[in-house]
């Protein structure tokens, strides 16, 4: 299985089936470090907590992978993630370069638009200016 598939497969395996247990079994290495998820880089109990705690907020969420690109053991993507939050449909855009090591997911880093998330929710500041301008 190549990194593009193993990435595919972890985030599709979570967003859009909801089984976030088995694609950490099956994808994610045991001593693997997410970051940029929240404000501390997270182990795996942690990233588990992470993403059960979305999936109780998100409903019916299903991830789109926009782009996918290989080089060097590291896997660049680039996904959309849809989803409902209280009753409102969001859109989530985000990406990150995950390190493959034997078939498993090593280390990951990512960014997701959480000041577009938080405007969708009625919420401010809506833009990295706005948070620059005290709003």
């Amino acid at each position: 299985m190549s990194g593009k598939d193993i990435v595919r497969s972890f985030l599709e395996l979570v967003w859009n089936d909801r089984k976030p247990d088995e694609a950490i079994a099956r994808f994610r290495d045991a001593d693997c470090i997410s970051r940029g998820l929240k404000a501390n880089a997270m182990d795996t109990s942690e990233y588990r907590g992470f993403i059960m705690d979305m999936q109780k907020r998100m409903t019916s969420s299903h991830i789109d992978i926009d782009d996918l690109v290989e080089e060097n053991g590291k896997v660049a993507f680039r996904a959309t993630l849809r989803a409902e939050v209280d009753g409102v449909k969001v859109s989530l855009v985000g990406f990150g370069i995950v390190t493959i090591e034997n078939g498993k997911i090593r280390d990951s880093a990512n960014a997701w638009d959480g000041l577009g998330l938080l405007g969708q929710l009625g919420g401010k500041p809506t833009s990295l200016a706005d948070v620059l301008r005290g709003r």
